[in-house]
């Protein structure tokens, strides 16, 4: 199940030049069997960016940002990273960095961050 995933969404985010796609692409395995989330979750994510309130997925989340060096292991959050790799703009990054600077669980923080982001900016994920 795990590689059917994988197949759909690398052939589906071909049609996206956007560079998150770029740099999530070689992590969503990896963060799968690392945090045991269950892949229909997180296939409704890349579809539809619905983010289901699920614990697992909230540190599959954790686990993408950190292998992207976006979210720091003691939770700070790389906003020159994100505006480098992802060549966005400052401003949303910030917004959503002040959205969840006080959450202490890097899962949540993470989760809640990504959240704000693709609610914020226009980001294809699929």
């Amino acid at each position: 199940m795990r590689t059917l995933f994988g197949i759909i969404f690398l052939v589906s985010s071909a049609y996206c030049d956007n560079p998150f796609t770029v740099v999530f692409r070689p992590h969503v395995s990896f963060c799968e069997c690392e945090t045991g989330v269950n892949v229909a979750l997180v296939g409704r994510f890349f579809q539809n960016k619905e983010f289901s309130n699920d614990a697992c997925l909230r540190c599959f989340f954790k686990c993408l940002l950190q292998k992207m060096e976006f979210l720091r292991y003691d939770g700070t959050i790389s906003v020159a990273d994100i505006i480098l790799k992802l060549e966005i703009s400052e401003e949303p990054i910030l917004h959503c960095v002040s959205q969840v600077q006080n959450e202490t669980d890097l899962c949540i923080k993470a989760f809640l961050f990504l959240k704000c982001l693709l609610t914020d900016i226009e980001i294809c994920i699929r």
